[in-house]
């Protein structure tokens, strides 16, 4: 990174075809600690400015020249020098003119002749500063784009992996809990629809995909009946119970080694059952205190949690709107629902309510671990017979998740 140094390491560039002009300016930055290199021939000054070994801290241009016009010279140092500071300097206090060259040439600064040398040494020592400035964030940039590419390349199979990890942790939650599998990937559906609304920007947008995933994983320190409980039948939940529940979104640090230290990504999961009156939990958070992102995935976690039919559903997500859910939330879910791209709810069903052409929503398995019927498979009324045959006889569980 590039060091503010002193003015007589500072190098300056003056370009002037009065000779006498030149030789004061030129004399007044030298006794002031500047290295100074002056042209009274613009056009020999052209070929410095375009010679990319080069490099000074400032150029301080007359704008009237024979040869070639101080404006056209500094809109070249501008193209060949983007991050040297430049100085126009004209015997004629023309206001229209001045805006002119700071708008074509992106001019540092306009003097008029005649200057006070206290006035010249102030602006040199500001547009020197400035160039060095410009000159270390250039750099601080450039270093940091080869660390971001560095990083990319180190973190190409660690996406993979990350990827991979994904699909493994919903496969296991699906295990461990097919409701809990089924309503965390309605999430996930959800989330993927309201990224393509335009409401969140492309890094919110990839934050509330992960998010998306593993907003669940403190469930998993619940026992099973405990999950289904919480999503069938949420009012028969103990105070003990519901306490334990409402912990779930604290529960994210074990997880954040799979996908990097992303505090952001904790603060999201923690915050996606706060209310936006400020009535949900874990910390009561209010309005903007909320992540804007948490504030999206509150109410998909709402939709696929929600034991409402759509109609009914969508029509209390607008009652909801500035008290539970954040109104650009609501818009963008509103946008879904115009659109028909909302994605299909889970519910759960017994096998004696099933009826032939539903869609399952989670695999069936026997007792013994054998698949009987596939997730998103429709159920066939031969298929719904032996269902019902091998529910009669306990070899499969009562309950079974549809797509409605």
């Amino acid at each position: 990174m590039t060091s503010q140094i002193s003015a007589v390491n500072r190098p300056v560039l003056i370009v002037d075809d009065n000779k006498e002009v030149l030789f004061l300016l030129s004399q007044q930055l030298v006794n002031a600690g500047y290295l100074v290199e002056d042209y009274s021939d613009p056009v020999e000054a052209s070929q410095v400015v375009m010679d990319k070994n080069r490099n000074f801290s400032c150029i301080i241009v007359d704008r009237n020249m024979p040869t070639m016009s101080g404006l056209s010279l500094l809109k070249l140092a501008q193209e060949h020098k983007p991050l040297m500071a430049r100085i126009m300097i004209s015997g004629q206090a023309d206001l229209d003119m001045a805006m002119s060259a700071i708008n074509e040439g992106q001019i540092f600064r306009f003097m008029v002749k005649p200057w006070q040398m206290s006035t010249l040494l102030g602006v040199v020592a500001a547009a020197s500063t400035h160039t060095y400035d410009e000159q270390s964030k250039h750099e601080r940039k450039l270093a940091l784009v080869a660390d971001n590419q560095e990083l990319a390349q180190k973190n190409q199979f660690s996406q993979e992996n990350f990827e991979f990890l994904s699909k493994l942790y919903i496969n296991l939650l699906s295990a461990y809990s097919p409701i809990l599998g089924a309503i965390t990937q309605v999430t996930i559906d959800l989330c993927e629809a309201l990224n393509k609304t335009g409401f969140l920007n492309p890094s919110e947008q990839k934050l509330l995909g992960f998010a998306a995933i593993f907003n669940n994983v403190g469930l998993m320190s619940a026992s099973r009946a405990m999950i289904r409980k919480s999503f069938v039948k949420p009012q028969q939940l103990t105070t003990k119970e519901q306490s334990l529940i409402e912990r779930h979104p604290c529960q994210i640090d074990s997880l954040l080694p799979l996908v990097g230290d992303l505090h952001e990504l904790k603060e999201i999961i923690r915050a996606h059952h706060e209310n936006w009156d400020g009535s949900g939990y874990p910390d009561g958070l209010s309005s903007h205190m909320i992540p804007r992102v948490a504030q999206f995935l509150a109410l998909a976690c709402y939709y696929a949690e929600s034991n409402h039919y759509k109609e009914e559903l969508n029509f209390k997500i607008q009652q909801l709107k500035g008290k539970r859910f954040a109104s650009e939330a609501v818009e963008a879910y509103m946008h879904l629902v115009e659109n028909k791209a909302l994605p299909p709810k889970v519910q759960e069903l017994k096998i004696n309510q099933l009826r032939s052409g539903l869609t399952l929503a989670s695999d069936v398995k026997k007792t013994d671990g054998q698949l009987l019927v596939s997730s998103h498979k429709t159920i066939s009324p031969r298929v719904l017979e032996h269902m019902q045959a091998l529910s009669s006889s306990n070899e499969i569980d009562d309950f079974v998740l549809i797509f409605y």
